[in-house]
């Protein structure tokens, strides 16, 4: 808005941007006004994979001893190991 409430230009656009992708350029023009940005999409802490549907939370507790790894995979901890996903024995 510009001075006392006067809306000087709407702009919208839809994209589809990958989880990680590089930045993405827009610029949006009127007869009176423009702007000019970039931006991507990143996932949460501890969320990986397409849409960040892939939830990863390191952890050494009772429940489990892994790390995860750049894309979510479980990684055990030195000296465990499990085929429960959880590196539990």
């Amino acid at each position: 808005y510009h001075r006392k409430g006067v809306l000087i230009s709407r702009m919208s656009d839809t994209k589809y941007l990958e989880v990680n992708s590089p930045w993405t350029p827009m610029k949006f023009e009127s007869s009176n006004s423009s702007i000019s940005f970039e931006f991507r999409v990143m996932c949460d802490m501890h969320y990986y994979g397409a849409g960040c549907a892939k939830l990863c939370r390191p952890r050494d507790d009772n429940f489990g001893h892994y790390t995860c790894s750049a894309s979510g995979e479980i990684q055990c901890m030195p000296g465990w190991q499990g085929e429960d996903d959880y590196c539990g024995k």
